[in-house]
């Protein structure tokens, strides 16, 4: 039987298919275990994730309990699915990871950023990807090369995304990619000559290592890494 699934669940999944993309870590199973079923759950064990990391933000962004219940309740659909010789290093890396929401929020006070907090946050930002790829490992190793194509093209995923919701964010007090940028940002034109080029030289060096590191087995996430760098570059 098929689950039912909330309004605020369905929208959960729809933005996590875009930002979190988990077709492609079952593309990624298929391709190196050649196994439909182990590609099909890997998928399904995403989705979980990806929700759960979707709504968690929300409630991170608006404190309404009601995010953070459904977030849990794909955490637990997740973990009944999870190997028991995987649980005990999943709560490892979850738990590292978790810390980022409150890393996040604590930089909302702030008004200047330098270059190396700008890079920290980018890289904590991304590092879900690292959850994903977990996953994807109950059914078969990926290589390094595919790993880093990944982690950059989450990077380039969640630059374009806080471009594009930037006047929401703005107007929630939500945290951005943007405001390390510029705090008194207004719209993409506000935007001054150096800001122009520090955001262009970054996607453009993250842009590069998937170039660099993926596989030619896995032309979709070059193609797809390319489509979000153009999106930005547009913007710019």
């Amino acid at each position: 039987m098929e689950e039912q699934l909330s309004e605020i669940e369905k929208n959960a999944d729809q933005h996590a298919s875009l930002t979190i993309n988990p077709e492609f870590y079952s593309k990624i199973v298929l391709q190196l275990a050649n196994d439909t079923k182990k590609a099909e759950e890997t998928e399904k064990n995403i989705k979980l994730i990806a929700r759960h990391v979707m709504l968690l933000d929300l409630y991170y962004e608006t404190n309404n309990l009601e995010y953070k219940d459904l977030a849990e309740k794909a955490k637990i659909a997740l973990l009944k699915n999870i190997p028991n010789n995987y649980k005990g290093d999943f709560e490892k890396l979850y738990k590292k990871l978790s810390t980022f929401w409150k890393y996040e929020k604590s930089l909302l006070g702030k008004k200047k950023f330098s270059k190396k907090e700008r890079m920290e946050y980018i890289r904590k930002k991304s590092s879900d990807v690292f959850m994903y790829i977990f996953i994807a490992e109950f059914s078969v190793h990926i290589p390094k090369n595919v790993i880093d194509a990944l982690y950059a093209l989450q990077q380039l995923n969640d630059i374009c995304d806080d471009i594009m919701d930037t006047k929401e964010d703005r107007e929630n007090g939500s945290p951005n990619l943007i405001f390390l940028f510029s705090w008194d940002y207004k719209d993409i034109k506000s935007l001054s000559g150096m800001e122009n080029i520090e955001m262009y030289s970054l996607v453009e060096g993250l842009t590069s290592v998937i170039r660099k590191n993926t596989m030619i087995e896995f032309p979709f996430i070059f193609e797809k890494g390319m489509e979000y760098q153009q999106k930005i570059v547009n913007m710019l």
